[in-house]
């Protein structure tokens, strides 16, 4: 697992961000998961403005953008956030390479869903 996350990092080709904005079961997630991200970010915040306020981008006006006022500083701290912990936590189980198995992305029995020799904890989101 790296230490540092690099949200710019990541492309995604044009026609696949296209195809997910139209997405209806890409938007029911989000939208399902708004509410709860919204309040975890807040604690996020809570904790590290205690723990770590070195570490928060600065809250000065003087970084707002001229053209749409808010802190872009801001804003990818906060993209980062959401990427790590979720990295982090899916990387934690067998969760992709589960994923990945259900797909035909791997040749490890042992992430087959479809096998005998381990249930995947994640047999009950499969469609």
């Amino acid at each position: 697992m790296a230490e540092r996350v690099v949200w710019k990092k990541y492309g995604i080709e044009d026609k696949i961000a296209y195809s997910l904005r139209k997405n209806e079961a890409v938007t029911e997630l989000v939208e399902g998961v708004k509410e709860y991200l919204f309040n975890g970010l807040l604690n996020v915040y809570e904790s590290l403005s205690r723990e770590f306020k070195e570490l928060l981008p600065s809250p000065s006006k003087e970084r707002f953008c001229p053209k749409c006022a808010i802190s872009h500083e801001a804003l990818e701290f906060f993209h980062v956030i959401v990427l790590a912990s979720l990295s982090e936590a899916l990387d934690e189980d067998d969760f992709y390479t589960d994923l990945l198995g259900v797909l035909g992305y791997t040749r490890h029995p042992t992430h087959d869903t479809h096998s005998t020799k381990r249930p995947s904890p994640h047999r009950n989101m499969i469609r």
